[in-house]
C-alpha cells in the first residue's frame, strides 16, 4: 500500500506505509476515512490540533474524485495500491 503525505502548501510526500501507526504519527490520534475510488482513500484528521485549515489541494482532489468537500488538515494521507495520486498531481 502507497501512501502519500499532503500538506496545505501543496507538497507531496512518500510516506513509510499505510498504517494505522503512520497515520497516526501524521494526523493525531483521530482521523476520518474518505474514499476517493474503490481502491484509494484520503485519510484526514479529526484532531483540532491538525484539522483547522483548509487543504486546498486535498479538496481539489476530493472534488476530482466527484466528492463535494472542502477538506480541512494540516496534512492529509492518500494511500492506494499503487500510485495513482502517491506522487503525481
Amino acid at each position: 500500500m502507497i501512501a502519500t503525505l499532503i500538506t496545505t502548501e501543496g507538497v507531496y510526500q512518500r510516506l513509510s506505509d499505510g498504517s494505522a501507526d503512520t497515520l497516526h504519527e501524521h494526523l493525531g490520534a483521530a482521523f476520518d476515512m474518505v474514499t476517493l475510488t474503490g481502491t484509494t482513500d484520503m485519510w484526514v484528521s479529526d484532531d483540532g490540533l491538525h484539522a483547522s485549515t483548509l487543504n486546498p489541494e486535498a479538496t481539489r482532489i476530493a472534488r476530482q474524485a466527484g466528492i463535494e468537500l472542502d477538506v480541512y488538515g494540516n496534512a492529509i494521507v492518500i494511500t492506494a495500491p499503487r500510485s495513482n495520486y502517491a506522487l503525481a498531481h
